[in-house]
C-alpha cells in the first residue's frame, strides 16, 4: 500500500508492505514479513525513516520455539540540497534475536554523504561511515567495527 501527496508544498509519501507465505519443508517455520516507511520533502530539505521486521522468515520450527526471531531494522535520514551540492545523514540499527540464551546480534551504522555534478552526466560522490556490529552470529564477544570512506564518480549517458 502506498501514498503520496504534496500538502502546503511539501511533498510526502508513506507505503507499507506485509508478506507471508507456506514452507514447504515441515520443519521450517511459515516465513512472514512486513514493512513500513515515508520520506518528505520540504524546500531543500528531505527527511525519510522505515522500518521492517523478518518475524521467522528463513527459520526452523525449533529455532522459532526456542525465541529465535530473523530480525528487524530501522532507518532514518536527513538531506540537504545545495544548488549544485547535496549532503545527508543516514543511521541505520538492526537486530537478530538469537535463540534463548544466545546473545542477540546487533548491527548500528551512521553515515555522512555528499555529491555534487561536475558536469553533465558526471556526478562526483564522497561518504564517510561508521559501522558497528556486536555479538555477529549470537557468538557472545564476536564484535567488529569499522570505518569506510568512499569516493566515486558516477557516470550517467
Amino acid at each position: 500500500i502506498m501514498y503520496s501527496a504534496e500538502v502546503n508544498g511539501a511533498a510526502i509519501s508513506a507505503s507499507w508492505v506485509y508478506e507471508s507465505g507456506d514452507n514447504e519443508i515441515s520443519t521450517n517455520a511459515t516465513g512472514e514479513g512486513m514493512g513500513i516507511g515515508a520520506t518528505a520533502s520540504f524546500g531543500n530539505v528531505s527527511i525519510a525513516a522505515g522500518y521492517a521486521t523478518n518475524n521467522d522468515t528463513g527459520l526452523t520450527n525449533a529455532q522459532a520455539a526456542a525465541g529465535a526471531n530473523a530480525g528487524s531494522w530501522m532507518s532514518a535520514g536527513i538531506g540537504y540540497n545545495m544548488g549544485a551540492y547535496n549532503v545527508s545523514l543516514g543511521f541505520y540499527s538492526s537486530t537478530v534475536e538469537n535463540a534463548s540464551g544466545t546473545p542477540d546480534s546487533t548491527n548500528t551504522a551512521v553515515s555522512l554523504d555528499m555529491d555534487t555534478e561536475v558536469a553533465p552526466g558526471w556526478t562526483l560522490a564522497a561518504g564517510i561511515g561508521f559501522n558497528e556490529a556486536e555479538n555477529r552470529g549470537g557468538v557472545a564477544g564476536d564484535d567488529n567495527s569499522g570505518t569506510s570512506i568512499i569516493i566515486q564518480n558516477i557516470w550517467a549517458f
